[in-house]
């Protein structure tokens, strides 16, 4: 998909960049909500007196969202009046990438090179502030330590939510030809993620690897190929050289597994009553062994089985940012691993799906036929399911903060106004 050329001068491009990247990648940065700058964005469009009948149907949309949001949970007005202001800001965004997203696009190899311009700077800076000042170096990461020092990312997983997007869409962009400083930006930013690892991050370009050479080989060059395998096959070896990565995948899947084993005991009958002893044996063996447990996986299981009970009980949902309505109703039902697991992800639930499926319902699986539409569209340029889809795909099954963080309500709304506005292309 090919768009018109920018109306916009080089100061403009970098001013509507920095206020368009601030709730992408910039969002967890605690010293100012920077994340909310893409509002001024809004100004001009109020100058411009930008309004047509299309946003009365957005208007009502945001306040059919209001409605749903305080129907089944007892708010008082403060909490109303809030719900109400959350509608209102949803209203705004919507309008605000509506009217810049096809800038964002046009421009999107330079939207990602200053913000790795600008991350590579203040993660050194920020580190020999540390180093200068009080005298401290992260020995395991040297640049960012993002976990320790807390400024750009209050957690590596932060950072891992928004770079498997970067990084394969840059590998894509290296695949045909890349300047120098391209590259030595490029692996640059590589370095601080890798020193700043995590399971969010590897699970990120590992699973979505995957998927693009699975849905996409056809449009994948050799050169391209060979980059995921080789990232698929360092973030594996990341995974499998870290006892605490391994313990978190197999602290999820263990319970998995007993649900599995205990339900295949019903299918038994007489012919197979010596598998089902096996079977039972061998349960009760895995009942004495000792399993990994892992806080980030223990709250992200806990989060899936509150999504269970919520969707069972309140298939509609229960309202936008009302999960903790649902945390705060099904929590004594569930077992948890850890005592501060109860207190932690009350509101955001760990992972976008699950938060979705809580306070949505039903009418989630619109989001899920929005996406599924926009991957096997053949009219939206595949660079831009290069870069949009491991955003939304990392949010929304490993690793999320919300709507408003890390750039998910965005790119949602950047992949329902491509396919609304899809045109003819040669990609």
């Amino acid at each position: 998909m090919y768009f018109s050329k920018s109306k916009y001068n080089f100061n403009q491009r970098l001013l509507i960049s920095s206020l368009f990247l601030f709730p992408i990648f910039f969002w967890d940065i605690e010293i100012f909500e920077f994340r909310h700058l893409i509002l001024l964005l809004f100004l001009p469009i109020i100058y411009q007196k930008k309004v047509n009948k299309k946003d009365i149907l957005i208007f009502f949309i945001c306040f059919l969202i209001f409605i749903h949001s305080i129907f089944y949970v007892d708010l008082n007005i403060e909490e109303n009046l809030y719900k109400l202001l959350i509608s209102f800001y949803l209203l705004i965004i919507i309008k605000i990438v509506n009217e810049y997203y096809r800038y964002f696009l046009e421009h999107l190899e330079f939207n990602i090179k200053f913000f790795f311009i600008i991350f590579i700077f203040f993660s050194t800076l920020i580190s020999l502030y540390f180093l200068l000042n009080k005298g401290v170096l992260s020995p395991h990461c040297i640049l960012g330590c993002f976990s320790t020092y807390q400024i750009l990312y209050s957690e590596n997983s932060h950072l891992g939510m928004i770079a498997g997007s970067l990084i394969i869409f840059q590998l894509y962009l290296m695949s045909f030809k890349q300047s120098k400083i391209n590259f030595i930006v490029f692996f640059l930013f590589l370095i601080i993620c890798f020193l700043n690892n995590s399971l969010t991050l590897y699970l990120s370009l590992i699973l979505n690897s995957l998927f693009f050479l699975i849905f996409f080989q056809k449009k994948i060059n050799i050169k391209f190929n060979i980059y995921l395998i080789i990232f698929i096959i360092i973030c594996s070896f990341g995974i499998i050289n870290k006892k605490a990565q391994i313990d978190k995948i197999q602290s999820i899947f263990d319970p998995v597994a007993r649900y599995i084993q205990n339900k295949s005991y019903t299918f038994s009958s007489k012919y197979n009553i010596l598998i089902k002893e096996a079977l039972i044996d061998k349960a009760n063996k895995l009942e004495q062994d000792e399993i990994s447990k892992n806080l980030s996986s223990d709250v992200w299981i806990k989060s899936a089985k509150i999504t269970f009970y919520s969707f069972k009980n309140y298939p509609l949902g229960v309202g936008i940012n009302n999960f903790i309505f649902s945390h705060n109703n099904y929590i004594d039902n569930i077992s948890v691993n850890f005592d501060i697991t109860r207190d932690l992800n009350k509101e955001d639930a760990s992972f976008v799906l699950a938060k979705i499926i809580s306070e949505f319902g039903l009418f989630s699986f619109l989001i899920f036929f929005i996406i599924f539409k926009f991957i096997f569209s053949k009219k939206i340029g595949f660079q831009f399911k290069l870069f949009l889809l491991p955003n939304i795909f990392t949010q929304l099954f490993i690793r999320g903060a919300g709507y408003f963080n890390g750039g998910f309500i965005i790119f949602i709304l950047i992949i329902l106004f491509l396919l609304i506005n899809k045109k003819e292309e040669n990609d």
